[in-house]
């Protein structure tokens, strides 16, 4: 086959119809709002209720991705349960097969330029004079997208008749082959949209078998599911458990239409009927997605309970093992703080480029595996753990003492959680000081990566290695007076005239804040340890120390 213009027209009509999809995901996602996350919060209360918003939302927004995005942050936030994200999700999958109906009733007419060009130029150019209505500003960015994916089409289009006349796509004999094209295709460009065009413009130009079309489709609803699956990557265990059943929804659902794709096909080509092989086409997929819907929605409080109890999802949570009424539950929690404890300071020690080995490395390598962002949204969700169960733990033993004790544990997770949010604050000042030309900058981050190990490994030895308390006062007092030292000598340091010389006001500026928040996450990390390792009494003295953070 020779390589022509024509041919370069399919690509560039692919490359407009990925960019018109990312904008236009683009601009919903900015328009989707408060009011947006509230109405899915509310129509949740049920699995059928839940569904339909989610078709609902998805055709309005023409993008499942968006949804399924929303979806997935929040329930990994803890404002969806599984369950009612896995019927969101259902139900998205449903409401973007509105995109492939406008595309095959209007992609495909001819003279849609009469109406799409003044379109095209109108919002284009009001793009431009609304920088300062960001709300005017995304719908004008929709419709420019919208009109964009239709001229797209047109290109699609008209290099594929040339193609046509060279060679058949008919490349592959078996509708299996076929489905596994469409699901590497999805997954390279990430659209099972683009599929689904090239799909229809295909059949259209009557370049493949209608059987094949559909397995096309049928491999591009599989392959759009792993976007889920990398988003979820290295987050939460629930955001996991969504990701796999969205991908196990729609696996189950293909292998289903691809052993009876013959008869599927011919029942959906029967109701559209022959003349009419695009609109069969669509009709395939929205069926596909119904029958998805009608499998599963009945059997969702057993999927989400089976997905919940994976290994992936379990690992990341608090041991269900706990017994909430148990003589053992506060030391459990106390057990737990301790790891959580550590983990705060894993983070902050790998913020710097700095491991420890607080001797459980097999135990904690899950964490320490993934990126700074994905430990601390752990860190965060297990810290939100500690404080629930504790107040159940409370509920349920109703004794002054317990609640004594709890409230010191949870004081030592929040002391944690407040010293990895100081190097949350500095991430990328501290990005940028290791990589900056500047001696000043840089050898700041060389000394602060030194005195961050130096602080959190005798810190997690004294957490995880088991002694006496008196042996515990002693050492933390000791690491206390030598935290406030290294404070005044560091802040002495920063206002030295070569400092000041060395770099502009806006850098000094940031080199005292990231001074300050580093300060803050060992003064914050101690006080976590010391209410975790000592009894209330001494805790207090500790509390009554002067402070030395100015």
């Amino acid at each position: 086959m020779e390589w022509s213009e024509e041919n370069w027209k399919i690509i560039a009509g692919v490359a407009f119809f990925m960019l018109a999809i990312r904008s236009m995901e683009g601009s919903v996602a900015e328009l989707s709002g408060r009011k947006f996350k509230l109405f899915l919060k509310r129509e949740t209360s049920n699995r059928l209720r839940a569904a339909a918003a989610g078709t609902v939302i998805a055709a309005i927004l023409q993008s499942s991705s968006v949804v399924n995005l929303i979806i997935l942050d929040m329930t990994g936030s803890g404002i969806l349960s599984l369950q009612s994200a896995l019927a969101l999700t259902l139900g998205a999958n449903i409401g973007t097969t509105v995109n492939s109906w406008l595309v095959a009733m209007l992609g495909f007419n001819t003279g849609f330029e009469s109406w799409v060009l003044p379109i095209t130029g109108i919002s284009g150019i009001l793009l431009h004079f609304t920088q300062r209505k960001p709300g005017l500003q995304n719908i004008f960015r929709l419709l420019f997208s919208l009109s964009l994916l239709l001229f797209s089409l047109d290109f699609i289009k008209s290099g594929m008749g040339t193609l046509v006349t060279h060679s058949s796509l008919q490349f592959f004999k078996n509708p299996f082959l076929f489905a596994l094209f469409g699901l590497a295709a999805t997954a390279f460009v990430q659209a099972s949209s683009i599929i689904m065009v090239l799909a229809l413009t295909a059949l259209y130009l009557h370049t493949v078998s209608f059987e094949s079309a559909c397995a096309l489709v049928l491999g591009g609803e599989i392959g759009t599911t792993l976007k889920l699956f990398f988003a979820a990557r290295g987050n939460t265990g629930v955001k996991k458990a969504m990701a796999l059943g969205n991908f196990l929804f729609n696996v189950v659902t293909a292998s289903v239409f691809l052993l009876f794709l013959e008869q599927a096909c011919s029942i959906v080509m029967h109701v559209a009927g022959a003349d009419h092989p695009v609109i069969a086409l669509v009709l395939f997929q929205t069926a596909f997605n119904l029958v998805s819907l009608a499998l599963f929605l009945p059997w969702l409080p057993k999927i989400a309970a089976f997905l919940s109890k994976r290994p992936s999802v379990a690992a990341e949570t608090i041991s269900p093992a706990i017994n909430l009424q148990g003589p053992q539950a506060v030391q459990q929690i106390e057990e737990e703080v301790r790891k959580f404890t550590t983990l705060s300071a894993l983070y902050i020690m790998g913020s710097f480029g700095s491991q420890a080995k607080p001797g459980n490395e097999k135990q904690l390598s899950g964490f320490t595996q993934k990126t700074g962002m994905q430990q601390y949204a752990l860190l965060k969700q297990f810290y939100g753990q500690i404080h629930r169960l504790s107040l159940q733990v409370r509920k349920q033993k109703k004794d002054e003492l317990v609640a004594a004790k709890l409230d010191q544990l949870v004081s030592a997770a929040r002391n944690a959680m407040y010293a990895a949010k100081s190097i949350y604050n500095i991430h990328e000042d501290i990005r940028q000081f290791r990589n900056s030309s500047n001696d000043i900058k840089f050898n700041f981050y060389l000394d602060a990566s030194k005195r961050v190990p130096a602080f959190c490994t005798p810190l997690l030895a004294l957490i995880n290695a088991p002694s006496n308390r008196n042996k515990y006062k002693e050492q933390l007092g000791n690491m206390y007076q030598s935290m406030r030292t290294a404070y005044r000598a560091t802040l002495v340091s920063l206002y030295v005239d070569p400092v000041s010389d060395g770099v502009s006001d806006i850098e000094i500026s940031s080199l005292l804040n990231c001074n300050r928040e580093i300060f803050s996450a060992f003064k914050s990390l101690f006080f976590g340890a010391v209410e975790l390792l000592l009894d209330a009494p001494d805790a207090d003295l500790f509390q009554k120390s002067p402070g030395f953070i100015r």
